[in-house]
């Protein structure tokens, strides 16, 4: 997990310097610690068991049928796409 992570947070920098949406402000320049990396993991492994038709569901705050809290409060929706990215 600490190697997943150190490779992210290079990635990242590449990443970050090389892309549209730094002058935007919407990327994180935060490094991700080992925690941030067990809860992205984590994230990623309840996604795997409960099924949404698109992965943005997982943050909206509840739906009729659906109500995810785990996903939502551990990392937000762009975090979530900045590491998966990375």
């Amino acid at each position: 997990m600490e190697n997943l992570a150190d490779w992210t947070n290079t990635r990242a920098k590449r990443k970050i310097n090389n892309t549209i949406r730094r002058k935007q402000n919407k990327i994180t320049d935060s490094d991700v610690t080992l925690d941030g990396m067990n809860a992205f993991v984590g994230c990623l492994l309840s996604m795997g068991n409960v099924r949404m038709p698109n992965y943005t569901m997982y943050w909206r705050q509840k739906t009729k049928l659906f109500s995810i809290t785990g996903v939502n409060g551990i990392s937000s929706e762009q975090r979530f796409k900045d590491l998966d990215s990375c």
